[in-house]
């Protein structure tokens, strides 16, 4: 006699088996406790609430502030700035304190590279006229 955990019940419809990778994950994620930190309150990733977001807005702060001066810098720290606040922000859960530092550095790191990129340019114009 063999055992059938998905086998129907007599007069019932077999319930289909999830397979996909997508349902493996789920299943696997919603069988996993949630991690708590010390306080009792679900925590988060601990890269996304650490330095990075920091970092990023530091980066885009900079590159803001020099992109007069050396606007190959302030383009590099203008990236730096998107790459980590995106980043951060793609790890963060919407509505949690700290996500506006990251999309604030995100931002900031556009403005960066705009600024950069303007102060670029009209350095090549300015020394061939």
């Amino acid at each position: 006699m063999t055992s059938d955990t998905n086998a129907a019940a007599p007069g019932e419809a077999p319930q289909p088996e999830a397979s996909g990778p997508l349902e493996d994950a789920a299943r696997n994620m919603a069988s996993q406790p949630p991690l708590i930190a010390a306080d009792g309150k679900p925590a988060e990733q601990k890269w996304a609430t650490g330095g990075g977001r920091i970092v990023a807005l530091i980066a885009g702060i900079l590159g803001v502030v020099i992109a007069a001066f050396v606007p190959i810098v302030a383009i590099a720290l203008g990236f730096l700035a998107l790459v980590l606040g995106s980043t951060a922000r793609g790890h963060m859960v919407p509505g949690r304190p700290g996500r506006g530092v990251a999309t604030a550095a995100f931002v900031i790191g556009i403005v960066a590279v705009v600024l950069g990129a303007v102060s670029w340019v009209l350095a090549v114009v300015l020394r061939m006229g």
